[in-house]
């Protein structure tokens, strides 16, 4: 009998004893896959920044669907030819844009030509007069400098990022894909902001980007799908630049001709559309009913850097009335600089990126330049430098624009 209970006891033990390294297997094994999981992730996305920088051609067909407040989506697609240049091209690259419009670009070092088959005109940017803020502010520009072609973009990504996961695997164009999801924090105007990437593991290309966010409780989703994709094919140096077609006429712009045709107050704001500081699109269409005030700023601009506590001040006094202060970004070399500006002195209003070619829409000459737009998209203030009494008149022109729609 008492045989019989020491036996029965050892058992219980060994049973235990089984269990408790059963347990510390899974465990390990748990933190071992974890760990598998993290370091094939920062691996994967190691390589996906990377895989451009040996690219010196590129061609490939491009479509972005971009959803709208109103309801409806824009879309730009078309296809897209790129050759390395990094002899005094402020952009690394000459481009060939062939829109499914009609369209068609051409930059290089020297100029960009645009093909408007609409009104049957080549219009012509020289370098001296901004070619490249046009090109690199346009609202087509992310069909050029993304994902696929730009390490900036995954400096944007991965710097504004609070979680990065794998997600199922899915075909795109004929290929298994890994997909990332990138989550950021939510910003003033957008909330569950996500960014998608399907990643090709064989080549470490991204074949799709896919925006998630949420703005005024709308669902907005912009989707960048590449295909077609050749890389380091020959391409001839033909092929980025147009002749002038029968029947068409030539128009060269210039900023004189920008400056001569200031906007006056009253007038109606341009339209534009930017990637913000967290990696979303932030745009006139999506901000109708909104007052702006818009700050045209670069961070090694003096004045500039004095105003932006005023404008601070004016984003946190307004915020919850309807009143949406951005940071218009632009001359700035290096994008990441005016984030970690903007982060460091804590400045929490929107940042918009790359607004070179807004800046001459606007007609911005002198920094800091800033205006507001009403609730109606009408020029009702600008002004031009700093200056200690803009405050008083910031708050009277927004008041005044308030207390009419109480009316």
């Amino acid at each position: 009998m008492l045989h019989t209970y020491w036996l029965s006891q050892k058992i219980k033990v060994v049973i235990l004893i089984t269990m408790m390294l059963f347990l510390v297997y899974n465990i390990a094994h748990s933190q071992s896959n974890n760990s598998m999981k993290k370091d094939s992730l920062n691996e994967m996305l190691y390589h996906a920044r990377k895989a451009f920088t040996n690219v010196y051609t590129a061609k490939y067909y491009v479509h972005l669907y971009q959803s709208k407040v109103e309801g409806g989506a824009i879309i730009r697609s078309g296809n897209v030819f790129l050759s390395r240049d990094t002899v005094d091209n402020p952009l690394g690259w000459d481009i060939r844009f062939e829109a499914d419009n009609g369209m068609v670009y051409c930059y290089t070092r020297k100029e960009i030509k645009i093909l408007d088959p609409n009104s049957r005109k080549i219009i012509i940017v020289d370098a001296s007069q901004g070619a490249s803020e046009m090109i690199k502010g346009n609202a087509i520009s992310d069909l050029f400098f993304n994902v696929l072609t730009d390490t900036t973009a995954w400096q944007r990504i991965l710097n504004l990022s609070n979680n990065i996961s794998f997600e199922k695997d899915q075909y795109i164009d004929d290929a298994i894909c890994k997909i990332v999801q990138v989550e950021y924090p939510d910003t003033e105007l957008f909330s569950q902001l996500k960014t998608y990437l399907f990643i090709n593991p064989n080549n470490f290309f991204t074949y799709q980007k896919i925006n998630h966010s949420i703005f005024n409780n709308i669902q907005l989703i912009d989707t960048l799908s590449f295909s077609k994709i050749e890389i380091n094919k020959p391409l001839d140096s033909s092929i980025f630049t147009i002749e002038k077609p029968d029947g068409y006429s030539e128009y060269r712009m210039s900023k004189t001709i920008s400056k001569e045709k200031s906007l006056p107050l009253g007038s109606q704001s341009p339209k534009w559309s930017l990637l913000n500081q967290k990696g979303g699109y932030i745009s006139s269409e999506n901000l109708k009913g909104k007052i702006l005030l818009l700050d045209f700023w670069y961070s090694t601009c003096g004045p500039c850097l004095e105003f932006m506590p005023i404008i601070q001040r004016v984003h946190e006094r307004y915020q919850n009335q309807g009143v949406v202060v951005i940071g218009m970004n632009s001359k700035e070399k290096k994008t990441a600089n005016a984030i970690n500006f903007m982060r460091k002195n804590n400045y929490t209003y929107t940042l918009a990126l790359q607004a070179d070619s807004v800046a001459i829409a606007f007609c911005v000459d002198s920094y800091p330049t800033t205006y507001i737009i009403d609730d109606e998209g009408k020029i009702v203030y600008k002004e031009i430098g700093f200056n200690n009494q803009a405050e008083e008149t910031i708050n009277k022109t927004i008041n005044a624009i308030l207390n009419k729609n109480k009316e």
